[in-house]
């Protein structure tokens, strides 16, 4: 069973690794370079809506979107726990592999709800380049 076989968990725990940065199997710490980063392309990818808006729509934390993408990637680390999640049970899942940490992570859904068929990784990367940030901060 996967997290990849369901296109919400996909969008929500799914994170680009860059193969110069893949060494072996995930890490945390490098989970959380990856995650950084999407936020990041997310944060850049907003032209239409002005960053403030959307910030104060979920979070009412418009003062955070201040800066380039970077800045406002690391202020939102920083700040904002909704944002760390995610983070926070891909680690625990790493380091426990156990049912407990992955049904915290799906939380909606029961581990039947998980299948052993997973989109490839062409897809996995079109449905992360597809999705806002507005998309994204629903998710949390």
């Amino acid at each position: 069973m996967s997290l990849r076989s369901d296109r919400f968990l996909r969008c929500k725990y799914g994170v680009l690794i860059n193969k110069d940065m893949a060494k072996g199997e995930m890490s945390a710490a490098l989970y959380e370079t990856a995650y950084k980063q999407k936020l990041m392309r997310l944060i850049e990818k907003e032209v239409y809506t002005p960053l403030s808006v959307i910030l104060d729509r979920y979070f009412t934390a418009p003062h955070l979107a201040a800066g380039d993408p970077k800045q406002v990637a690391d202020a939102l680390w920083e700040e904002l726990e909704e944002i760390r999640n995610p983070v926070q049970s891909v680690r625990e899942w790493l380091e426990n592999m156990d049912d407990e940490s992955l049904l915290k992570m799906i939380h909606s859904r029961s581990l039947n709800d998980l299948k052993d068929e997973t989109v490839g990784n062409e897809q996995l990367r079109r449905e992360l380049d597809d999705i806002s940030l507005e998309d994204f901060l629903k998710m949390l």
